[in-house]
This record gives C-alpha cells, sequence and structure tokens, in this order.
C-alpha cells in the first residue's frame, strides 16, 4: 500500500512524498519515493561504501521511521510508551535510538545495520531501506513514517520542510507525538 506525506504548513510544495512498508520474515522493507525538482534538495552524495551509523542525520534531507508496539488506548500512558527512531541518509548513513518515553532518549541502538540504498535522477528520489526483524516488537505495531527535505534555493540559502503521515500538533512538526505513530502494522509472519 502506497502512504502519501504531507508537508507541515506548505500549502504549495513542488515535491510529492510516498512510502510503503512491508514485513517479511527476515526484515522490515520500507521505501521513500520523492518526486519533484530533485535536484534542488541537499543530499550527501550517493557513493559505494557500507553502511554506517551517524548521529544527527535529521539537520538534512533525512528519512524516519518510528516504531512502537501497538497499545491498548484504555489503559495506556502515550506518553510513557518505548519506541524506536530510525532516522536514514541517501548515503546510507543511519541511525537508531531507544525511547522509554516521549524524547525520552535511553540509548543508541547499533545492533545489526539497516541496508539502505538510494537513487536519485532528476525529478525522483528512491530511498530502498531494510531493517532487521530484531528491531521490531514481536507484536502489532504503530508506525510514525516522516522526512525532512532540505532544499537549496537560488541565493544559497536552505530551508527545510517536514513531511509527515499525520501532524497532530497545530503548532510544531513533532515526529516523537504519541499521535504521530498513526499507521498501524500487523506483523503477520
Amino acid at each position: 500500500m502506497i502512504h502519501t506525506l504531507r508537508p507541515f504548513k506548505r500549502k504549495n510544495s513542488s515535491f510529492a512524498v510516498t512510502s510503503t512498508l512491508e514485513i517479511s520474515k527476515k526484515a522490515l522493507h520500507l521505501q521513500f519515493t520523492v518526486a519533484g525538482p530533485v535536484d534542488t534538495l541537499h543530499l550527501p552524495r550517493i557513493i559505494e561504501r557500507p553502511n554506517c551509523f551517524q548521529h544527527e542525520l535529521w539537520q538534512h534531507t533525512c528519512f524516519e521511521l518510528f516504531i512502537r508496539e501497538a497499545l491498548n488506548r484504555s489503559n495506556a500512558s502515550l506518553d510513557q510508551q518505548t519506541y524506536f527512531e530510525f532516522n536514514f541518509a541517501a548515503d546510507g548513513r543511519w541511525a537508531c535510538y531507544l525511547f522509554s518515553g516521549y524524547r525520552k532518549r535511553s540509548a543508541d541502538l547499533i545492533w545489526q545495520a539497516p541496508l539502505v540504498q538510494a537513487n536519485a535522477e532528476a525529478a525522483k528520489l528512491i530511498v530502498l531501506i531494510e531493517i532487521p526483524r530484531l528491531y521490531l516488537f514481536r507484536s502489532a505495531l504503530e508506525v510514525g513514517l516522516h522526512c525532512i527535505l532540505e532544499e537549496r534555493a537560488a541565493n544559497g540559502t536552505r530551508e527545510s520542510s517536514f513531511w509527515s503521515l499525520c501532524h497532530p500538533r497545530p503548532e510544531q512538526a513533532d515526529f516523537h507525538h504519541p499521535e504521530s505513530f498513526c499507521l498501524p502494522v500487523n506483523l503477520g509472519c
């Protein structure tokens, strides 16, 4: 199924961002597709090298996945929920963090590197990601799919836009917000 990400507080954008997510017995497979003037995005050079862990990828063009166990909403405290945050750059760099509650980072996780591959053309960027199942919870999931697009303007300045399946806070983009985990996923394997 194709999921459409929406920009935060941007009525007109020259980009369209979609994502697909599938689960196999060995991995979670994720694809982000950015359609539009990709040559205006600030992207790291896509090079042939092993994937490596790096902090603060979100400061530039970055693709993000947030995962938590599905909750029984009647007796759960959403702001105390454990969750993972994954960040992916088009050149293969990645990061994974464990949170013990809303924005309470408790660990950097470097168990096994996800596979990140990208292909950039003039009007499309496709980022393929494969995350080993060991990062997934054993039950049904709630997922947030997000990206940050850093655009270069003709005058050399850069401006970031924040894209998500849902933006629960009207005053700011907040990918960590408990209601940002708006896509239910059945592990089914």
